[in-house]
């Protein structure tokens, strides 16, 4: 769906599409179409700062519209909040400190055992069959443990 131009008088304030700047959409492909379930939406900020939402449809017998929103919500729609009771904007157009002029925090670390060698390891997954994973589970100590001491052996040699 292509971007809607749009421009509604709401409690005295004008809302322009062409004036206000884009910070974010959903309007992407997922293999089968752009329109997430025949809608799509897009968030804006007035040159005052004030954001709003565009929705556009369609859906026969419902209507293109534009809401104010306030800044908590434009950020959660943003950020791609699932409790979020708007929807998720992932095509960001805008950084977010340029969106909002707010800088996110850093993230505390998260509680509990600190990593092993210094740095987070990535997840995997590994398959075995049924024998294999029983010899595993009979050695001393964690499965994985068993599976990095056996993986740096065969680097070593």
């Amino acid at each position: 769906m292509e971007r809607i131009k749009m421009q509604r008088v709401i409690d005295g304030k004008r809302y322009n599409t062409e004036t206000a700047t884009l910070i974010a959409d959903n309007v992407y492909w997922d293999g089968h179409n752009f329109e997430r379930n025949g809608t799509n939406a897009w968030l804006y900020r007035t040159p005052k700062g004030a954001f709003f939402m565009v929705y556009g449809t369609l859906w026969q017998g419902e209507r293109d519209h534009l809401e104010p929103v306030s800044l908590d919500e434009a950020v959660s729609a943003y950020e791609c909040d699932p409790n979020s009771p708007y929807v998720n904007l992932p095509e960001h157009h805008l950084e977010y400190e340029e969106a909002f002029g707010i800088t996110p925090e850093e993230p505390e670390p998260s509680p509990g055992r600190p990593p092993i060698y210094g740095e987070k390891m990535t997840q995997t997954a590994i398959w075995l069959p049924k024998e294999m994973l029983a010899w595993l589970k009979e050695q001393p100590g964690a499965v994985s443990e068993t599976i990095r001491a056996m993986i740096q052996d065969r680097m070593d040699s």
